[in-house]
C-alpha cells in the first residue's frame, strides 16, 4: 500500500503523516487509533485482495494474516514462519532501533506466534540456521519417503511404458 500514492496522500490527510514509523509511534501512544489506522487501510487491502484471489496459483504474503479477521479461511494453505520470543525480540530491536518499550506494545497487540503456528496448515521456525530452515521446507515440500510406494511408482511406470511401446531404463 505504501507504494501507492493515493494511499499515502489519504492517509496523510487522515493521520497527519504517511510516515511508517511516525504513523507506528502515534497509534501505540493512542490505541484507539490503532483500530483506526487498520480499518482505514483495509478499505485499499481488501479490494487488492479480492483481485488476488480470483486468480489462481496466488502466494499472498501478510504478517496479520489471522488479525484480518476470517480471511485466513479463504486460503487452500496458510504457512507460518516464526521464531522464538527471544529471537524476535532481538531481531526487532535491532532491526527497527526501536525501544524495548515500544517493541513490547508492538507484541502485545497481535496475536502469538504459537497461536499462529497452531491456527495455521503448517510451521517453519525460523529461529534456526538458514540450512535449518531449508530443510525444514524440503520437508514440506517432498513426499514422505515410503520404500514400498517407490517400488509401485516405479512398476506403474513400467506398465505405462510398456503399453505405449517404449521405457527408457535409467
Amino acid at each position: 500500500l505504501y507504494q501507492r500514492e493515493d494511499y499515502t496522500t489519504a492517509l496523510a490527510a487522515r493521520f497527519g503523516t504517511s510516515e511508517r514509523r511516525a504513523l507506528s509511534d502515534l497509534v501505540f501512544a493512542q490505541p484507539a487509533l490503532k483500530k483506526e489506522l487498520e480499518d482505514f487501510a483495509m478499505e485499499y487491502l481488501l479490494p487488492e485482495l479480492e483481485t488476488a484471489l480470483a486468480q489462481s496459483h496466488v502466494i499472498i504474503e501478510s504478517p496479520l494474516l489471522y488479525e484480518m479477521g476470517g480471511w485466513a479461511e479463504r486460503f487452500d494453505f496458510v504457512l507460518a514462519l516464526g521464531c522464538d520470543d527471544e529471537t524476535q525480540r532481538e531481531r526487532v530491536l535491532s532491526r527497527d532501533n526501536i525501544s524495548v518499550e515500544k517493541f513490547e506494545q508492538i507484541r502485545a497487540s497481535q496475536l502469538p506466534t504459537a497461536t499462529k503456528a497452531a491456527m495455521a496448515d503448517a510451521y517453519v521456525d525460523t529461529s534456526v540456521s538458514l540450512e535449518d530452515v531449508e530443510r525444514q521446507l524440503t520437508a514440506m515440500l517432498l513426499p514422505p519417503a515410503i520404500p514400498w510406494l517407490a517400488r509401485v511408482k516405479g512398476v506403474a511406470a513400467l506398465a505405462v511404458g510398456l503399453a505405449i511401446g517404449y521405457f527408457a531404463v535409467v
